[in-house]
């Protein structure tokens, strides 16, 4: 039986920075003087891969231009690429014959880059949504991270952006860090309430490896902040956020009613997507794909017009019922027994019950009306709940 999704996704990747942040295992580079050659290879990937997501009769709905940081393109470059992005979205609706409109547009900005102009460029373009990186208001801490902008900066372009008539802003802070206390942490909090944001992600700051940041901590010239006082402060942000009028609806995600992102959440969901660009996946039901993380061997392969630029791995049905465990938990909507049982059959249910048990007993978990769910207790350690529950 052939499975129809209400939307699907396009992710653009631009991996250029003017600076490395310490703590970013993204792929992304400081070559600038090769944006312009990397958005010709863009631009024939679309055109090569015009038909990935036809046969599953999904008109694209959200697009998600990351990175990176793609604000430091600039107007120009932006328009022309905003441009071919439009032009491929309307080419996969006309092909299942639904509408060509999309309904979530979003590009991530860092505040360095924002001015009235380009807010208004972006409004112009179609763009209805922005992702900023602050990740604190401490200038002290932006410093550390290799930040570019500062407190005051982060501040002025939020102002900006609403006042442009973007109203659909979500902020990303950070917490964690080598000797933050609660207060420092709540003060980061407190500043992002004073603006009207709609959407907020926190992440706490993670080391991962073969980064600056783990390359400092091997050095002992940092170190890492206890479980117990990042769990505390995981939970200061929930308290704050939903006292404000925010809703949590993923582990790190919390938005106002009717502003949660489209895009992330067809992710959550499993609803198939594409992605362009070096090192974008792409995801079609059957099969993950993900193109080479090399940005000169990925612009070669696409200047001989070829498709050498990615791998491809099809997924078992055990994969996808990992994936489905994995990232339908992650939301507080939770995990469908009733969906579980129909993608995959009972074994698959009474495997994961079975699994489930001894969390349902200690109480990270709860199962209501037939959705499995985590418990407030269980947020700060989902990663190990939610693997217990894998098929391996």
């Amino acid at each position: 039986m052939r499975r129809f999704y209400p939307m699907a996704g396009l992710y653009v990747h631009i991996p250029f920075c003017k600076t490395r942040c310490v703590y970013c295992g993204f792929y992304s580079t400081t070559m600038l003087d090769m944006a312009s050659s990397y958005l010709d290879a863009l631009y024939t990937e679309l055109e090569l891969r015009k038909d990935y997501l036809c046969n599953h009769l999904e008109p694209i709905e959200t697009v998600y231009i990351g990175g990176g940081t793609p604000s430091i393109l600039g107007i120009h470059h932006l328009e022309k690429l905003i441009t071919a992005i439009h032009s491929y979205c309307h080419h996969v609706s006309d092909s299942v014959g639904e509408s060509g409109l999309v309904k979530e547009f979003t590009v991530e900005c860092n505040p360095e880059d924002i001015s009235k102009d380009f807010v208004d460029a972006l409004k112009a373009m179609g763009v209805n949504r922005i992702s900023m990186g602050v990740q604190t208001f401490d200038d002290k801490r932006l410093r550390f991270l290799n930040r570019r902008h500062s407190a005051l900066t982060a501040q002025k372009a939020i102002d900006t952006i609403l006042n442009g008539g973007i109203d659909n802003l979500s902020v990303d802070l950070m917490y964690g860090f080598p000797n933050q206390t609660m207060h420092e942490w709540d003060t980061d909090i407190l500043t992002l309430l004073r603006f009207p944001v709609k959407h907020v992600s926190a992440y706490m700051l993670h080391y991962e490896e073969d980064t600056l940041l783990w390359k400092m901590l091997q050095q002992n010239k940092v170190s890492e902040l206890g479980d117990a006082v990042c769990a505390q402060m995981y939970y200061q942000l929930k308290d704050r956020l939903e006292a404000s009028g925010f809703l949590q609806y993923e582990i790190s995600n919390f938005s106002k009613e009717r502003y949660r992102s489209r895009h992330n959440s067809s992710y959550w969901e499993g609803v198939p997507y594409i992605g362009i660009g070096a090192a974008a996946h792409s995801y079609n039901i059957e099969s993950r794909q993900w193109n080479v993380d090399n940005l000169h061997s990925y612009m070669e392969a696409l200047s001989q017009g070829n498709r050498l630029f990615f791998d491809t791995e099809p997924l078992t049905k055990k994969d996808r019922y990992n994936e489905m465990v994995m990232l339908r938990l992650r939301t507080v909507k939770g995990l469908s027994m009733q969906m579980l049982d129909s993608e995959f059959g009972e074994p698959f249910v009474s495997y994961c019950t079975e699994q489930a048990s001894k969390y349902l007993q200690s109480r990270h978990l709860e199962l209501h009306d037939g959705m499995l769910r985590l418990t407030r207790k269980a947020l700060v350690i989902s990663d190990m709940v939610i693997r217990d529950l894998f098929m391996l």
